[in-house]
């Protein structure tokens, strides 16, 4: 008989192990290739976010007065992070305010300001796979204190192709 001594010793647990072992990296490899397969692009997701952030931010208790000052930093008020959206030519925001007359009576933008000419391709149907995605918002914003309504324009692009494959 072949195990007379019974004893789980390693000449006959070695066949089992390298067998589990083929099966773990097996496993490892399909899954590997499965999650870097996958191809994702965040850029529309990102542009729309952006967008919310800027609308959300105009929205709450919006004062036309101090939006007016010279000295209106977008950035502080609205908590965006000035390097990310500047430095890396990777995002782009237009904000613009319409007054009751539908002219534009203030405008603000940061970001790689190009993007605004990519935007309007797409708009136009003009759409190539590494252009920015944009996302534009328009909506009515109230001044309690001047007692007056405002449309706001956002306008937001992202050309972050850090999870995208580019080809």
């Amino acid at each position: 008989m072949l195990l007379k001594n019974k004893k789980g010793d390693e000449r006959y647990l070695s066949p089992v192990n390298i067998i589990i072992w083929i099966i773990v990296g097996v496993a490892v490899i399909i899954g590997a290739s499965i999650f870097f397969a996958v191809q994702g692009d965040s850029r529309k997701i990102e542009a729309t976010t952006l967008r919310d952030k800027i609308v959300d931010c105009f929205s709450e208790n919006f004062d036309y007065s101090e939006i007016n000052k010279t000295d209106f930093d977008i950035y502080a008020k609205c908590s965006l992070n000035k390097n990310a959206l500047n430095d890396y030519d990777i995002y782009y925001f237009n904000v613009s305010i319409k007054n009751s007359d539908k002219k534009i009576s203030k405008s603000i933008s940061g970001g790689f300001g190009s993007f605004a000419v990519l935007c309007s391709y797409q708009e136009a149907g003009k759409d190539e796979k590494n252009f920015p995605r944009c996302s534009k918002s328009e909506t009515r914003i109230f001044d309690k204190k001047l007692n007056q309504e405002f449309e706001l324009l956002v306008l937001a692009a992202s050309n972050n192709m850090g999870n995208a494959i580019k080809e």
